[in-house]
């Protein structure tokens, strides 16, 4: 799991490289904060590895990037929307997003426990998010080059996540007891495998994307 972990932990820099690299294509558009969550992903990340042996950290930073995940998706897809009822709608998951996270972090405190349940409300209302997302651009007739937009390739990189990420870590979570220890190591391997596409697909995004041209809104 080491290697897995190195290659993570490249992948997501690499991502944030070439973000900042290529920032001048999406700088004026929705899509302008992508630069700083990658890098807040790194530092994170890097938190996790150094602090979390030291006894500083337990779940607080994991519970922390899983609220602000979900809701750095759902207020972006919202930005690329032309529509006022659906955007009223994704502001309405990210009120719910903030109250289960809220309630779970009463119920079991800030560091005591993963916050599972706010975790897959997330990525459920991700998933949801995609699809009125989609929904809205078939309507609205609105016409784009698919394997030039950087903003395909943000929704490629979190549907495979958003899809994946719950299946895994409910699997893991409640048949913990009836998985042996090869199948338990092989689903933390697919789960890495995936977020290494997942940040491997943002870095194509974003050196074979043209430059995004919707203005933030």
């Amino acid at each position: 799991m080491d290697t897995l972990r190195i290659l993570v932990h490249t992948a997501e820099l690499f991502a944030a490289i070439l973000a900042s690299i290529y920032f001048y294509k999406y700088k004026n558009s929705p899509l302008r904060y992508f630069i700083y969550y990658l890098w807040y992903v790194v530092i994170n990340e890097a938190a996790v590895y150094f602090l979390l042996p030291l006894g500083l950290f337990r779940f607080e930073l994991s519970n922390l990037y899983n609220l602000v995940t979900p809701i750095f998706v759902i207020w972006t897809c919202r930005g690329f929307l032309v529509t006022h009822s659906p955007k009223k709608i994704l502001s309405v998951l990210v009120i719910i997003i903030i109250a289960v996270n809220i309630s779970e972090g009463l119920l079991k405190g800030v560091n005591e426990n993963p916050w599972t349940v706010s975790k897959t409300v997330g990525t459920i209302l991700g998933i949801i998010t995609f699809s009125i997302y989609l929904t809205n651009i078939f309507k609205t007739n609105i016409k784009l080059n698919l394997t030039r937009d950087i903003f395909t390739y943000f929704l490629l990189g979190f549907t495979l996540f958003f899809v994946a990420s719950p299946i895994i870590n409910l699997t893991r979570k409640y048949y913990y007891d009836e998985l042996n220890h090869v199948m338990l190591s092989n689903l933390n391997y697919i789960m890495g495998i995936i977020v290494v596409l997942m940040y491997l697909i943002f870095a194509f995004g974003f050196y074979w994307g043209e430059k995004v041209v919707q203005k933030p809104n």
